[in-house]
């Protein structure tokens, strides 16, 4: 499996450091995604932000980043965000509720 999250983190990694595409685009095209993609984005984001606020050294470069990690892990610690975060199975049908 660590082939596999290798392969993913390189994808993702090209595609967020390529400067010629718009994230506000990329972020506009997740919402025809469905349900689970956008959940396992966010989930990877608020995991990204844990770590990145817990961790005692980074370059410096990253610090900026490590600092606005943390505000958001107090931020959302202070909602209850995190324990809500994870996939959750879908509870509906193809009809509508009138």
């Amino acid at each position: 499996m660590a082939s596999l999250e290798e392969s993913a983190h390189k994808k993702l990694t090209g595609i967020l450091s390529d400067s010629r595409i718009s994230t506000s685009i990329l972020a506009y095209k997740m919402l025809k995604e469905n349900r689970y993609v956008n959940e396992a984005f966010l989930e990877m984001f608020v995991h990204y932000v844990y770590l990145m606020a817990d961790t005692k050294l980074v370059p410096f470069h990253l610090a900026e980043i490590q600092q606005a990690c943390g505000w958001l892990k107090d931020n959302m610690e202070e909602l209850g965000l995190p324990d809500i975060v994870g996939k959750l199975p879908e509870e509906h049908t193809e009809y509508l509720a009138i």
